[in-house]
Protein backbone atom coordinates (compact mmCIF):
# COMPACT_ATOMS: atom_id res chain seq x y z
CA UNK A 1 0.00 0.00 0.00
CA UNK A 2 0.67 3.47 -0.39
CA UNK A 3 1.09 6.33 1.24
CA UNK A 4 -2.20 7.66 1.02
CA UNK A 5 -3.76 3.85 0.84
CA UNK A 6 -2.71 3.42 4.34
CA UNK A 7 -3.89 7.31 5.20
CA UNK A 8 -7.13 6.18 4.21
CA UNK A 9 -7.58 2.80 6.42
CA UNK A 10 -6.65 5.38 9.56
CA UNK A 11 -9.14 7.17 8.31
CA UNK A 12 -11.79 4.03 7.73
CA UNK A 13 -10.55 2.54 11.32
CA UNK A 14 -11.26 5.74 12.88
CA UNK A 15 -14.81 6.07 11.17
CA UNK A 16 -15.26 2.50 12.35
CA UNK A 17 -14.35 3.26 16.30
CA UNK A 18 -15.60 7.03 16.71
CA UNK A 19 -19.11 5.10 15.28
CA UNK A 20 -19.28 1.92 17.33
CA UNK A 21 -18.55 4.09 20.23
CA UNK A 22 -21.51 6.47 19.39
CA UNK A 23 -20.27 9.51 18.18
CA UNK A 24 -22.11 10.98 15.26
CA UNK A 25 -19.34 11.00 12.64
CA UNK A 26 -18.96 13.96 10.03
CA UNK A 27 -16.81 13.93 6.33
CA UNK A 28 -15.65 17.10 5.22
CA UNK A 29 -15.80 17.15 1.21
CA UNK A 30 -12.60 17.61 -0.82
CA UNK A 31 -9.09 17.66 -0.34
CA UNK A 32 -8.82 21.08 1.14
CA UNK A 33 -10.02 20.51 5.16
CA UNK A 34 -8.54 20.96 7.53
CA UNK A 35 -9.64 17.78 9.34
CA UNK A 36 -10.14 14.05 8.57
CA UNK A 37 -13.47 13.98 10.22
CA UNK A 38 -15.23 16.04 12.83
CA UNK A 39 -17.04 13.77 15.50
CA UNK A 40 -19.66 14.85 18.41
CA UNK A 41 -21.99 12.57 20.69
CA UNK A 42 -25.21 14.06 21.98
CA UNK A 43 -25.68 17.14 24.09
CA UNK A 44 -21.52 17.41 23.69
CA UNK A 45 -19.09 19.85 21.63
CA UNK A 46 -18.09 18.56 18.73
CA UNK A 47 -14.07 17.67 17.89
CA UNK A 48 -12.18 17.86 14.86
CA UNK A 49 -10.65 14.94 14.03
CA UNK A 50 -7.17 14.43 12.17
CA UNK A 51 -6.38 10.70 11.09
CA UNK A 52 -2.57 9.29 10.71
CA UNK A 53 -1.02 6.30 9.81
CA UNK A 54 2.18 5.37 11.35
CA UNK A 55 4.28 3.09 9.85
CA UNK A 56 7.75 3.41 10.80
CA UNK A 57 9.31 2.06 13.40
CA UNK A 58 10.89 4.21 16.23
CA UNK A 59 14.66 5.34 16.53
CA UNK A 60 14.99 2.72 19.48
CA UNK A 61 12.86 -0.24 17.84
CA UNK A 62 15.81 -0.07 14.71
CA UNK A 63 18.34 -0.21 17.34
CA UNK A 64 17.05 -2.43 19.81
CA UNK A 65 15.03 -6.18 19.14
CA UNK A 66 13.32 -5.95 22.15
CA UNK A 67 11.58 -2.44 21.46
CA UNK A 68 10.20 -3.80 17.81
CA UNK A 69 6.44 -2.92 18.63
CA UNK A 70 7.63 0.48 19.25
CA UNK A 71 6.22 2.99 16.48
CA UNK A 72 6.88 6.85 15.49
CA UNK A 73 4.85 9.48 13.61
CA UNK A 74 6.56 12.02 12.10
CA UNK A 75 4.12 15.37 12.76
CA UNK A 76 6.59 17.41 10.35
CA UNK A 77 6.16 18.17 6.65
CA UNK A 78 9.29 18.66 4.33
CA UNK A 79 8.17 21.26 1.82
CA UNK A 80 10.52 22.08 -1.27
CA UNK A 81 11.57 25.40 -0.72
CA UNK A 82 11.99 28.28 -3.53
CA UNK A 83 15.50 27.20 -4.14
CA UNK A 84 15.06 23.51 -4.98
CA UNK A 85 16.29 22.50 -1.60
CA UNK A 86 14.14 20.66 0.79
CA UNK A 87 13.38 22.17 3.97
CA UNK A 88 11.52 21.11 7.05
CA UNK A 89 8.45 22.84 9.17
CA UNK A 90 6.09 21.81 11.69
CA UNK A 91 2.78 20.76 10.09
CA UNK A 92 0.17 21.15 12.83
CA UNK A 93 -0.33 24.21 15.42
CA UNK A 94 -2.16 23.59 18.56
CA UNK A 95 -5.34 24.91 17.62
CA UNK A 96 -4.91 22.83 14.43
CA UNK A 97 -7.42 19.86 15.54
CA UNK A 98 -8.84 18.45 18.90
CA UNK A 99 -7.58 14.75 18.44
CA UNK A 100 -5.05 12.99 16.60
CA UNK A 101 -6.33 9.38 15.55
CA UNK A 102 -3.31 7.11 14.75
CA UNK A 103 -3.42 3.90 13.13
CA UNK A 104 0.05 1.54 12.80
CA UNK A 105 0.75 -2.66 12.83
CA UNK A 106 0.60 -3.05 17.17
CA UNK A 107 -3.38 -0.98 17.38
CA UNK A 108 -4.90 2.50 17.34
CA UNK A 109 -4.21 5.67 19.22
CA UNK A 110 -6.48 8.45 20.05
CA UNK A 111 -4.83 11.80 21.66
CA UNK A 112 -5.83 14.86 22.64
CA UNK A 113 -4.33 17.16 21.02
CA UNK A 114 -2.79 19.58 23.00
CA UNK A 115 0.21 22.25 23.00
CA UNK A 116 2.55 19.90 24.81
CA UNK A 117 2.03 17.62 21.69
CA UNK A 118 1.73 20.55 18.37
CA UNK A 119 5.23 21.69 20.03
CA UNK A 120 6.93 18.31 19.45
CA UNK A 121 7.92 17.04 15.89
CA UNK A 122 6.92 13.22 16.54
CA UNK A 123 5.16 11.03 18.49
CA UNK A 124 6.40 7.06 20.01
CA UNK A 125 3.53 4.82 20.15
CA UNK A 126 5.52 3.11 23.35
CA UNK A 127 4.89 2.59 26.71
CA UNK A 128 4.17 6.09 27.19
CA UNK A 129 1.60 5.76 25.03
CA UNK A 130 -0.42 3.02 26.18
CA UNK A 131 -2.75 4.71 27.89
CA UNK A 132 -3.94 6.21 24.52
CA UNK A 133 -4.48 2.52 23.01
CA UNK A 134 -7.72 1.68 22.06
CA UNK A 135 -8.96 -1.74 22.83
Amino acid sequence: MNTHEKGNLALLKAISWFQANGYAVFVPIGHSAAVDIVVAKPEEKAQRVQCKWAGRLSFSARNNPAAKQNYSLDLRSSPKRTDGKWGVSMTYTSDSFDLLFVSCPVGDFLFPWTNERAERSNISLGKLSEKYKLS
